[in-house]
């Protein structure tokens, strides 16, 4: 069962929601759009197949285009996976990606510091990351009907 949401170009509000188990993103949010979540849990852990996406992706262009504006707000969400970065931001150099995760868990690891210099993952910015942790593991279990 695939539980994923791509919202291009929309206005999208989801509470209290699970999306997971992606082959790609749980959560795509391309092009234009607002996009609010509210105490939801993003962790992709698919374990069926190769996934070659993020829990969450937020991306303000389509390969061609670029400068479309995303605003994406996530309030006390949980994004999460089993792989070592779960979110994953791209912008076309217009600054048009606005982004905030208020008391939120985040996992993110970089490892090998491919993410060091780039300004959307300053953790310690606490304009778009306002009280989240990162780098933490949550305490899931697996359970199997």
């Amino acid at each position: 069962m695939h539980r994923y949401l791509w919202a291009k170009n929309a206005y999208s509000i989801a509470e209290n929601t699970i999306l997971g188990s992606s082959d790609v993103n749980s959560l795509f949010c391309n092009q234009r759009g607002i996009y609010d979540f509210t105490h939801n849990t993003m962790a992709n852990s698919c374990s069926h197949s190769t996934r070659s996406g993020t829990a969450i992706r937020l991306s303000d262009y389509s390969g061609t285009d670029s400068g479309y504006m995303i605003t994406a707000l996530f309030k006390n969400c949980i994004i999460d996976g089993n792989a070592l970065r779960k979110i994953s931001l791209q912008t076309g150099g217009m600054h048009t990606l606005f982004f905030s995760f208020d008391l939120s868990l985040i996992k993110f690891e970089d490892n090998t510091g491919q993410f060091a210099n780039d300004p959307l993952y300053e953790f310690d910015d606490t304009t778009p990351y306002n009280q989240v942790f990162s780098h933490q593991d949550t305490d899931f279990k697996l359970v199997k009907k």
